[in-house]
């Protein structure tokens, strides 16, 4: 195990590389909706994700033809999880509940507000969802 992944158990996201971040997400942290997690490890994940996703997409135009709606699809179910639990834990990093996820129910406002939330920064030190994931 790389020197990275082992930081990034014991909190340190920050110097986690782009795969191994999205990796860590997707692998160990699946359905994690405690703790926090950093601008940079959110933003990482997002950006692997969607790059994934046009993959996927690309893919499945070639390959399957008619089905090709299936394939996304299913990439995009399995990542709901991972990805509505980092969002969480970037919520977190801001002070703010999970329950915040519900503002999604809002047509554009609501993404907006949610948008803002993940590209603010996070409280600096411990808040009430743990310790400050960034090495300071």
């Amino acid at each position: 195990m790389s020197y990275e992944v082992d930081q990034y158990k014991q909190g340190n996201t920050y110097s986690l590389n782009y795969w191994e971040n999205f990796k860590t997400i997707v692998t160990q942290k699946y359905a994690t909706f405690s703790g926090r997690a950093t601008r940079g490890e959110y933003w990482r994940f997002i950006l692997v994700n969607c790059c994934i996703a046009i993959l996927v997409g690309m893919m499945a135009k070639s390959f399957a033809g008619e089905g090709q709606e299936t394939w996304t699809q299913v990439y995009s179910l399995i990542m709901f999880i991972p990805g509505m639990a980092l969002l969480a834990r970037r919520l977190h990093d801001v002070n703010k509940s999970a329950w915040w996820l519900l503002m999604n129910l809002l047509p554009l406002f609501g993404s907006l507000y949610l948008l803002y939330q993940a590209v603010k920064k996070g409280d600096v030190g411990p808040n009430r969802f743990g310790e400050d994931p960034m090495p300071r």
